[in-house]
């Protein structure tokens, strides 16, 4: 698939932006990216270890998106969605 096709980049496929990966997917041609390259390799194979989504719906969004460590292929997406690693501590210093 040609990367001018990606309507949305979805950075980061954590906890919150394969779901969104997996949602969006469902409707539009999205560009999911990731800087860890094991990741990749393991959500572009349908499996996701850490149980974030089923493989099953992996596998259904990878129909007509993809899953890449590729940032320059982010540049002709319509919109850009960027998910950060928040810090959550039990304690109030941090």
């Amino acid at each position: 698939m040609n990367s001018n096709n990606y309507e949305i980049g979805i950075v980061g496929l954590g906890y919150v932006g394969l779901p969104l990966f997996c949602l969006f997917s469902q409707k539009y041609k999205c560009l999911g990216i990731d800087n860890d390259k094991t990741r990749i390799l393991e959500l572009r194979n349908r499996h996701d270890s850490k149980h974030v989504v089923c493989d099953e719906l992996i596998k259904n969004s990878l129909v007509d998106s993809s899953i890449t460590d590729e940032w320059e292929k982010l540049k002709p997406c319509k919109m850009i969605i960027r998910n950060r690693t928040t810090k959550i501590s039990v304690y109030p210093d941090g």
